[in-house]
């Protein structure tokens, strides 16, 4: 019997299908699509009129596969699958990415995640069935051609593969088996890097097995000159033990800087940076650059607001940034996550623990705690170490304006006082901590509760600030006789709970955790999941130079262990 189903007959598509993949940056791009033929017919139009969704094809939705983000006509796409449609016109296609699987007909615009417009163009002869091919390809670059009829698109592809190879590179030259050959190659046939071919393979030639770390200095006044104290100590300590070379290619004070490709001797670095060249913050950055010397670290020891605008630079450079100086996080939240994302893209460590308690280990903790899972809810702490000596130290025998004065010569306040006694620091500081908690403020929603009369925040010099402490010495000694009357200690408190901070002067009860701190000590207590009754406490020195300098140099041996 004849049998009309046809079983097993296969005929062929009218519009064929086709699979085109392309090897793109360190992955690929691949293309899944059907090949409508022209047939005699006017397409664009006609058969796909103009300023309507077209599925770009035929058949089954197009497909278009990136294995890494890129940006496509200079908009950023993650990696991913997306079905592509589009709507052409007379002189341009809008091109549409989307989410969704289910074509034009079950159209939805909220499952598109980018639009992007590119000019059509007319060519001399007809494409018979619809194309789509790749062009002008390099190893960033490319582009996504599109023909049918007499009518062509290119939608322009490109990605940041030269900070992922770096990256790569510098990774994997902090193992054993160091691959010198294949990132000296890198180096030179780019073209971009010549300089650290020949840096690398002479590493190659020397290598003693010592992760060599090159540091350029800002600032070497207190904090900076103990920092180089400890660097000069510890050096033969670290290549014996933990096989880190530290290197001091750069120093920096105001009035001075010095270079040294070598490394500098540090025996007498103070003689020599005297006689360095005029210091310039942009020559500074740029023989940073230009010597180009694999892992260089930027470490900024100034409380100075434009040295802490130059970090975007370093990082971009795959040089890491660290820092004291508070100014960067504590600015608008914009620019802090803007350095968090480039020291990501850039494998360029930006560490600045001694933002928030000098060389106490608070934010390495609370990044291990994100890390893990954990949440934070509230926060309380006693955050300046500064203010922690001052109200220690301010009693009948010794005048308000007489601690603030020592607590400058120890080195426990910053270089203007107010920034301590108004609450600037300590707001920045609490403001830190809430930001790598994962949350999203900003300083100026941080009431900050100033004990200080006004007299004294208005004051433009710190000549007419100290001046003022001693015009409103009673204020002062009022405070202290409330607290005396009360069996309660003065401490300066910061906190945070229910998306609320705020930092001022309190009258702590003799019950509180806080009430017996001592000298210039800080303490934090963090409530979370995981620390919900008992609040996990870290207790220790935060101001003075040496602790300073020491967690400074902390951050340095974190990257050198990476």
């Amino acid at each position: 019997m004849f049998n009309s189903y046809g079983q097993g007959i296969k005929i062929p598509a009218p519009s064929p299908g086709q699979t085109i993949k392309q090897d793109f940056s360190l992955s690929s791009i691949e293309v899944v699509y059907s090949r409508p033929v022209m047939k005699g017919r006017k397409i664009f139009g006609d058969i796909v009129p103009f300023g309507k969704l077209w599925r770009t094809g035929a058949n089954s939705p197009t497909k278009f596969t990136f294995g890494e983000d890129v940006k496509v006509a200079g908009q950023s796409l993650k990696a991913g699958s997306y079905q592509v449609m589009s709507i052409p016109s007379e002189k341009s296609w809008v091109i549409i990415f989307s989410k969704g699987t289910n074509g034009v007909f079950n159209y939805n615009a909220s499952e598109d995640v980018l639009k992007v417009t590119v000019p059509s163009t007319m060519l001399a002869n007809s494409v018979e069935s619809f194309s789509i091919q790749f062009s002008d390809v390099s190893s960033n670059k490319l582009n996504i051609q599109m023909a049918w009829e007499k009518t062509s698109v290119s939608i322009p592809v490109e990605t940041d593969v030269d900070s992922k190879i770096m990256g790569s590179i510098d990774r994997a030259m902090n193992i054993d088996s160091k691959p010198y050959f294949e990132a000296a190659s890198y180096y030179f046939e780019t073209g971009r890097d010549i300089k650290k071919a020949l840096n690398t393979l002479h590493e190659c030639f020397f290598e003693d097995n010592a992760k060599q770390l090159n540091l350029f200095v800002m600032g070497v006044g207190n904090v900076g000159e103990k920092f180089i104290e400890q660097i000069h100590q510890q050096k033969k300590f670290l290549k014996e033990n933990l096989k880190i070379n530290l290197r001091v290619i750069a120093l920096s004070n105001s009035r001075k800087m010095l270079f040294d490709e070598e490394g500098m001797s540090l025996n007498n670095w103070k003689t020599s940076l005297e006689n360095g060249e005029v210091a310039n913050k942009e020559s500074f950055i740029s023989n940073v650059i230009a010597l180009n010397l694999r892992n260089s670290i930027f470490v900024d020891v100034t409380a100075n607001e434009s040295i802490s605008q130059t970090y975007a630079h370093y990082l971009k450079q795959n040089i890491s940034v660290v820092t004291c100086n508070k100014i960067a996080c504590s600015s608008a939240y914009e620019n802090y996550n803007n350095l968090k994302q480039l020291s990501r893209k850039f494998n360029a460590p930006f560490l600045f623990e001694t933002n928030v308690g000098a060389g106490l280990p608070i934010i390495d903790t609370l990044k291990h705690l994100i890390a893990s899972g954990d949440k934070v809810h509230k926060i309380q702490a006693v955050l300046s170490g500064s203010l922690n000596f001052i109200f220690n130290n301010f009693d009948e025998k010794n005048s308000f304006h007489d601690v603030v004065k020592e607590a400058g010569v120890q080195g426990f306040t910053e270089p203007d006082p107010k920034i301590d006694l108004s609450g600037v620091d300590v707001a920045r500081k609490i403001l830190i901590l809430i930001r790598e908690s994962g949350y999203k403020m900003e300083i100026e929603e941080i009431a900050n509760e100033s004990f200080l009369p006004v007299e004294c925040l208005e004051t433009k010099n710190n000549k007419d600030f100290f001046a003022s402490l001693i015009k409103n010495a009673a204020h002062f000694e009022n405070i202290y006789k409330e607290a005396l009357a009360k069996d309660n200690r003065l401490k300066y408190v910061a906190k945070f709970e229910d998306g609320k901070a705020s930092v001022g002067l309190q009258f702590i009860p003799k019950e509180s955790p806080f009430y017996n701190l001592e000298g210039k000590d800080n303490i934090v207590q963090f409530y979370t999941d995981r620390y919900v009754d008992q609040p996990l406490l870290i207790k220790g020195a935060g101001a003075g130079a040496a602790v300073t300098a020491s967690g400074i140099f902390a951050d340095v041996i974190r990257i050198g262990n990476v």
